[in-house]
């Protein structure tokens, strides 16, 4: 399992209006306010000529392409065998699992 990169806590003085932006985005995204506030700042720091950050793209799933093709017909194929009333079920089935485990 990847180490996860050191946090540091740190406290920033913004208008009142942007915090309110930056709420509203996380409420939307489902993330924390760090997370609004770190993206934007990567994001910046990726378009500015300035910037030193350099961040690796790294595809975790590079060398794995036949088998997630394999895996995708496979699964396409299992629920094209079920009815649409049994897909509807198991979606909502899935909806009602995902609210137990992040409320």
């Amino acid at each position: 399992m990847p180490k996860k990169p050191p946090i540091a806590r740190i406290s920033i003085t913004i208008p009142a209006d942007v915090l309110k932006l930056a709420d509203q985005l996380a409420d939307k995204l489902d993330r924390s306010r760090s997370w609004v506030m770190s993206e934007a700042v990567r994001q910046m720091a990726r378009t500015s000529p300035h910037s030193t950050l350099r961040e690796s793209v790294v595809n975790p799933y590079a060398g794995h392409e036949a088998e997630m093709e394999t895996a995708r017909l496979r699964r396409l194929k299992a629920d094209l065998a079920t009815t649409p009333e049994q897909r509807l079920r198991d979606a909502e089935e899935l909806v009602r699992l995902g609210r137990m485990v992040r409320a």
